[in-house]
């Protein structure tokens, strides 16, 4: 069966949003803590982080991810870019935008825009060419659609090496233990990968924090090996986070939201 490179990069494109969406805040439970002698653990500041970010209406990110990849002697860079907004509008309630250009042009398609939105019970999708939809949708729900919940299942026992410098917190992670939240994440659009399999190497965690314990930059650098259609590819993920903003972010939505196609959430399964 020949390779069929423009499939897999389209789906792990998608792919790729999901991981970076996972570094991100949301409503997020208490991960697992360990103890410490002198001080946080790395974890433990990060979990403090994580917990602190959730607790904040307003945040805005800037995102940017490259991706060097290799298969059957294929060697593909592709780089993304682009933005995420939170803002709450009730108990409960938040307005979402997640604006992202990829460029695409190691498989011959230039750039790609992709737009998401979350308002009024309503979850939208900007697809440029590829047309635009809406999806009636409760938060919690999208939210989990687009993965706005984040890392919240780390345990700390997943932590092979880490380190704390002043306001800089470092941690490798098992790429084993890795493999399986993965597979949450994105375990459907690796199944549409024609049985393809993914396989995570130790993942590097690199936080700065500020004097809050709030965290301003976010690295992750992840390894991974994806079986599809019988060939081996190999891929390091390389996917920055600064926080821009954490108070007075706005929200631009697009004209004309309403007359979007309305789909069933099935649509998207």
């Amino acid at each position: 069966m020949k390779f069929d490179m423009k499939k897999f990069m389209a789906v792990l494109a998608a792919m790729m949003m999901v991981f970076a969406l996972a570094a991100c805040g949301g409503d997020k439970q208490p991960a697992q803590q360990g103890n410490t002698n002198d001080g946080p653990s790395a974890f433990e500041l990060y979990t403090q982080a994580e917990e602190k970010m959730a607790e904040l209406t307003d945040v805005e990110y800037n995102m940017d991810i490259a991706m060097k990849m290799a298969a059957q002697g294929e060697n593909m860079d592709m780089n993304m870019g682009g933005t995420l907004k939170q803002v709450k509008v009730g108990e409960n309630d938040f307005n979402l935008q997640f604006n992202m250009n990829m460029d695409m042009s190691a498989m011959g398609a230039g750039t790609m825009d992709m737009n998401m939105y979350y308002t009024n019970g309503y979850l939208y999708y900007d697809m440029g060419q590829m047309g635009q939809m809406k999806v009636a949708m409760d938060m919690a729900t999208a939210e989990e659609q687009m993965n706005v919940n984040g890392m919240a299942e780390l345990d700390e026992s997943w932590v092979k090496e880490s380190s704390v410098d002043g306001q800089n917190v470092h941690m490798v992670l098992d790429g084993t233990k890795m493999t399986g939240l993965v597979d949450d994440y994105a375990g459907s659009m690796a199944a549409s990968l024609q049985g393809g399999e993914i396989a995570m190497g130790d993942v590097t965690v690199d936080l700065v924090l500020d004097a809050e314990g709030l965290p301003t930059s976010y690295k992750m650098v992840m390894p991974m090996t994806v079986t599809t259609q019988g060939v081996e590819v190999t891929m390091d993920m390389d996917m920055t986070l600064d926080v821009i903003a954490t108070e007075g972010v706005t929200i631009d939505f697009p004209e004309g939201m309403d007359s979007w196609m309305e789909v069933d959430a099935s649509a998207l399964q």
